[in-house]
């Protein structure tokens, strides 16, 4: 379960997962990665502007692009990418997401540290609904990556859904 600091500003989830760090890394940083457990679709562009296709991995200062299955998107900037271990990107107004990987005896450590530059009402409703969802969105990792189901709900018809 995600764990939300006392003043709202920070985030934090963590799972292990039980596949080479090759291929959770590429997870975060492709767009075929992303669409496997995370958003319904993804576009990612070079710093430059040029589409990095679907295998084509996040490069920093490029942009992204996801939405998902009910039509919530989501548009930012790769603030720091350090190939295979690391990924900071903007999320939304005054939100930057570091994403660590870690190799371990128990398997790739995925750390998912999220921080709002302030503190207010807002936020505060932002980072309970983040915290649920980096929890459902990280134990779908876990589960796409260790060759279980996908989690989401490809057909949301109900508002609300914590799974899309």
């Amino acid at each position: 379960m995600a764990v939300v600091s006392r003043d709202y500003r920070d985030v934090r989830a963590r799972v292990y997962v039980n596949a080479p760090m090759d291929r959770v890394y590429k997870s975060w940083a492709t767009v075929a990665g992303l669409e496997r457990w995370l958003t319904a679709r993804a576009r990612m562009l070079s710093p430059e502007g040029r589409d990095l296709g679907r295998e084509g991995p996040a490069e920093e200062g490029g942009r992204y692009s996801w939405t998902r299955a009910d039509g919530t998107r989501e548009d930012g900037t790769f603030v720091e990418v350090d190939n295979s271990m690391l990924l900071r990107f903007t999320f939304g107004k005054d939100v930057v997401v570091k994403v660590q990987l870690t190799l371990t005896s128990k398997g790739v450590l995925v750390d998912v540290h999220q921080h709002a530059q302030r503190s207010d009402a807002e936020n505060l409703a932002l980072a309970l609904a983040h915290s649920s969802r980096w929890t459902f969105y990280l134990a779908n990792l876990k589960s796409v990556l260790e060759g279980g189901a996908d989690l989401r709900d490809a057909r949301p018809d109900v508002e609300g859904l914590v799974n899309v």
